[in-house]
């Protein structure tokens, strides 16, 4: 049976919003990065909060690669809401490990619906209702290449209109500057 990566996208987006509305309660930290951390080969998908004051006592937390040593690293794992993602992990890594010597664009595709997922309304409405940094992340690195996955719109978390105006004129500035 082949995996509708599409249907797994989708359904992975509803419990990482349902996760983050769970989570909300119990902390009141200002948040500087959320991440998910995705192995396809493992079937492991976990979710990551790196906060304010860790950040401050550590400056070198601010990595993703370092994600494993943030105080909400994997915060999902005691969420009733977070549960079926075993599924969602199971189901990732047979898609991995069937794809033979496809594995490597399989994983890929993986690592796209998890970008795909945290940028989906629901979860960017759930992270809204986070105290966010200023210069709040989001990360969907890949764990062994580092190479990032999570490519927003500048809009996401810009709540200023006069900002985003102002951060986009600079973006396409740099974007012209690249092309020439």
């Amino acid at each position: 049976m082949k995996l509708n990566v599409n249907q797994w996208q989708n359904s992975l987006a509803k419990l990482i919003a349902e996760a983050l509305v769970e989570f909300r309660g119990t902390t009141d930290d200002e948040m500087e990065m959320f991440a998910v951390d995705c192995h396809p080969w493992n079937g492991v998908i976990v979710l990551a909060f790196l906060t304010h004051s860790e950040l401050k006592d550590a400056p070198f937390l601010s990595e993703a690669a370092e994600m494993a040593a943030w105080k909400y690293y994997g915060f999902g794992a005691s969420l009733a809401s977070w549960q079926p993602a075993s599924d969602l992990a199971a189901a990732m890594r047979s898609a991995y490990e069937n794809a033979g010597e496809d594995r490597q664009d399989v994983a890929n595709q993986f690592f796209q619906g998890c970008a795909a997922a945290v940028a989906s309304k629901p979860v960017q409405d759930a992270l809204s209702a986070f105290r966010l940094a200023q210069g709040f992340k989001v990360s969907i690195p890949h764990p062994d290449s580092g190479a990032e996955y999570y490519r927003p719109k500048l809009s996401s978390f810009i709540k200023n209109e006069k900002m985003e105006k102002m951060v986009s004129v600079h973006f396409y500035a740099l974007q012209s500057v690249k092309m020439n």
